[in-house]
């Protein structure tokens, strides 16, 4: 029998989805849950599907987490990063946040991890998952058919998320957006130090491929993902973000 499992703990989450999400992007519980109960149910099925502690184990071990995002800057502060950790000789876990994977792509860097709600370039992540990068695909209530018509395609290790109650083969980590949600998985791999690259909480951007819509829904999601990712770091993640200006780059800690 397959688990289910909070790998936040329950409590503190609703308190969160209630209070900081829905209160102000007026979600859906569920709907939300619906996605969840389907994803479960596609997984279940999928000879590719993965648990929770098959994804953890794959990604740990390393000394830094690099997430990278898709902020106007991202290709900039992505350059600095990889010169950098060339330079330190530190080994890094390269995550894509959803569309990020483009930008990774261009520049042939090999990914440890894609992070996705369905919502970027479908032809490179089916490419990125036949060359067996793992991927957490997130289930919410505005992606039901992405799931239905995508999950069957993927032919690599796949594992579910929610951000409300887990089923099977779909787990709580934590976090809302992909980028703060690959900061709680990381967290729960046991990476004390992520590095946020292409991250601007201020300036809503779309990645590569994608229209803006709605550019205030977006800046509302990013406050949330910023409140979560500082609410990561009292728990003793050291979290950096690569801030570039005037042609220099520097890591700072978020705040």
């Amino acid at each position: 029998m397959v688990k289910l499992a909070w790998l936040i703990e329950p409590s503190e989450w609703w308190s969160i989805y209630r209070d900081l999400i829905t209160s102000r992007l007026k979600l859906s519980f569920h709907r939300d849950q619906e996605a969840a109960d389907l994803l479960s149910k596609i997984l279940i099925r999928h000879p590719y599907a993965t648990t929770a502690e098959y994804l953890l184990g794959r990604i740990r071990g390393k000394e830094l987490a690099v997430i990278v995002g898709c902020s106007e800057g991202a290709d900039l502060e992505l350059e600095y990063t990889l010169r950098w950790i060339k330079q330190s000789g530190i080994t890094a876990t390269i995550v894509a946040a959803d569309g990020a994977v483009r930008t990774l792509i261009d520049r042939d860097v090999p990914l440890d991890l894609i992070v996705t709600d369905l919502d970027s370039d479908m032809k490179l992540l089916l490419e990125e998952s036949n060359r067996g990068v793992p991927i957490v695909v997130h289930a919410h209530g505005d992606n039901i058919e992405k799931l239905e018509s995508t999950i069957p395609l993927i032919r690599g290790p796949i594992t579910g998320s929610t951000q409300v109650e887990p089923r099977p083969l779909v787990y709580n980590f934590g976090g809302f957006t992909d980028g703060d949600r690959a900061a709680y998985i990381l967290y729960h791999a046991g990476y004390v130090r992520i590095l946020l690259v292409g991250f601007d909480f201020n300036k809503p951007h779309s990645c590569p491929g994608k229209v803006l819509c709605d550019p205030l829904l977006k800046l509302e999601k990013l406050k949330v993902a910023r409140t979560l990712l500082l609410m990561l770091s009292r728990r003793g993640v050291e979290l950096l973000k690569v801030n570039c200006s005037g042609g220099s780059c520097s890591q700072v800690l978020l705040s």
